[in-house]
């Protein structure tokens, strides 16, 4: 597996400076990060903007990145009580026993996840079911566009989401409040 979790994505950056600039979106919320790695920092934002829970997720094999965003979260200040830590592989059809505990869910946060064609289908078929569990949640995304097939172009051409954009920011952040399939 790639170790793209050791990196910090610009497209994360560009999540967080959006998070923090709409931080009363976030007070007292439950928060669900995909693709955490090890800097979780959409959700260290939302954290710091006053959501109550916040569970930050990666695929089981990134061991390294979760001791690495424990000591992130602990460096800045979280209480153990208000983030969780959860292996969540996109492939898995198990995602109400990895979140059995999240019993409400407001929004699920991702950035720069929509990069490799190989997860895409099951990266969608995640966000699908967690829209599916958790119908109130809005997923709001941040990507950076590339020349591959794999970007948010497959998102529209699928026609599985009803997508508002925000291009105020120099990288792409979308807002998924529906999931229409």
């Amino acid at each position: 597996m790639a170790e793209h979790w050791r990196h910090v994505w610009q497209s994360s950056e560009v999540l967080g400076e959006y998070l923090s600039a709409h931080h009363y979106l976030f007070d007292g919320c439950t928060v669900l990060e995909l693709g955490s790695g090890c800097t979780g920092i959409p959700g260290l934002v939302a954290a710091k903007c006053g959501a109550k829970l916040v569970v930050f997720t990666d695929h089981p094999e990134c061991d390294e990145a979760f001791k690495i965003l424990q000591q992130n979260c602990n460096e800045n200040g979280l209480d153990e009580n208000s983030f969780l830590i959860k292996d969540l592989d996109w492939n898995d059809s198990n995602i109400e026993q990895v979140l059995d505990d999240v019993h409400m869910l407001h929004y699920i946060l991702a950035a720069d996840v929509f990069y490799d064609i190989e997860v895409f289908e099951a990266l969608i078929r995640t966000v699908g079911s967690l829209l599916r569990m958790y119908q109130k949640a809005t997923c709001i995304f941040a990507y950076e566009e590339r020349k591959s097939f794999a970007d948010i172009n497959c998102l529209r051409w699928m026609k599985a989401f009803q997508i508002r954009s925000d291009n105020s920011y120099d990288l792409c952040i979308h807002r998924l409040p529906v999931l229409l399939i």
